[in-house]
């Protein structure tokens, strides 16, 4: 415990114990009184206190979505079990949306589908691998690092009707480079509600509902707020570095731990976290305070519809996910709701933007 105190007081991390006089002296050295000790450095924003929105940045997905993102998000994100799970799912919800007796991989003409926030292509190189000849995919990310990642997948698996974009999906214009309209648009893995300003993901809708030919599909991926306002944890950590059902190494220096802290806006509609991420061996590798807000299912189906977008299926509730990293929190991603919209036809439902 010695390391992690060295790069947070109690303070910083209240669920931690406090040291005791052995692990605040050097080795071989008496804990005599008269041998005080400085206080632990505090890094990062230091010792915040409860208005965690007071830290929330403008815009901070922007420096977020990175390599370290890969790396505390890694047991779900870059777990290929659970891309498998969630395309499965998605393939089900194509499927009812193609000509009557065709199934995704059987459709002779190209299939255009939009990947709108896409990370870095996890579920677009999956639905590809699975429809091999009659999808096309574009997808697009404000995270010029993970479209890089997206970029180097697909050419390593020879995904050639795939094509990444760096874009901001609030900017007009986000989806030009899809070119045709399309078929499917998909919104997965948590990728709607960060801005403060409900506006934010009202564009976001919009340019999505833009990307559409009529009859198209929006399939949405997004935390079930109603479930986690209630049932988010305010304190957890992790560690990042634990195989399947392994220890932590105790080696010096490999380990790299997670530590994150939860509350509800004033309001109750978003849910704010920090997040520190720590290295045993070198220190803080990064202090981030984000947020999301909470959806409920009746929130996004007036937010939907006022871009034309009507209920196209039942929802699908994902609960009860769990992670290959031993003691892993699952965050945003413990219960997650699938809605499914489709583009009505001109002069068919909506209530015009705005």
């Amino acid at each position: 415990m010695r390391n992690l105190h060295a790069f947070c007081s109690t303070g910083d991390a209240p669920w931690l114990p406090a040291p005791s006089a052995a692990e605040t002296s050097a080795p071989g050295e008496a804990s005599a009184p008269s041998r005080a000790r400085a206080p632990p450095r505090l890094l990062g924003f230091g010792e915040v206190d409860h208005t965690l929105e007071k830290h929330l940045q403008e815009d901070w997905w922007e420096d977020l979505f990175d390599e370290v993102y890969l790396l505390t998000d890694g047991d779900v994100v870059e777990d290929p079990a659970i891309t498998e799970r969630e395309v499965d799912l998605l393939l089900q919800i194509l499927a009812g949306h193609l000509p009557t007796g065709a199934c995704p991989g059987s459709v002779a003409g190209p299939y255009h589908l939009v990947d709108l926030c896409c990370g870095q292509g996890r579920h677009a190189l999956e639905l590809l691998r699975r429809w091999p000849g009659g999808l096309r995919v574009t997808g697009v990310d404000q995270s010029a690092t993970l479209i890089g990642v997206a970029r180097e997948r697909a050419a390593a698996a020879g995904a050639t009707s795939a094509a990444f974009h760096v874009a901001d999906a609030r900017a007009p214009g986000a989806l030009d480079a899809a070119g045709t309209p399309a078929d499917a648009v998909i919104l997965m893995g948590n990728s709607l509600g960060y801005s403060p300003q409900s506006a934010d993901d009202s564009a976001i809708l919009r340019n999505a509902a833009a990307a559409l030919r009529p009859g198209g599909l929006l399939v949405i991926d997004v935390t079930n707020g109603e479930y986690m306002r209630q049932n988010f944890s305010p304190r957890s950590w992790e560690w990042l570095d634990v195989p399947a059902g392994g220890q932590q190494s105790a080696a010096p220096g490999a380990g790299r731990l997670a530590v994150r802290s939860r509350k509800l806006s004033p309001c109750g509609g978003m849910l704010l976290s920090r997040e520190m991420v720590i290295c045993t061996g070198h220190g803080l590798i990064r202090d981030k305070v984000y947020a999301e807000r909470m959806y409920s299912q009746a929130d996004l189906d007036r937010a939907a519809a006022v871009h034309g977008l009507v209920p196209a299926r039942p929802a699908h509730f994902l609960d009860g996910e769990t992670s290959a990293r031993l003691g892993a929190d699952m965050g945003m991603m413990a219960s997650r709701m699938v809605l499914t919209y489709c583009k009505a036809a001109p002069g068919e439902g909506g209530t015009g933007g705005v």
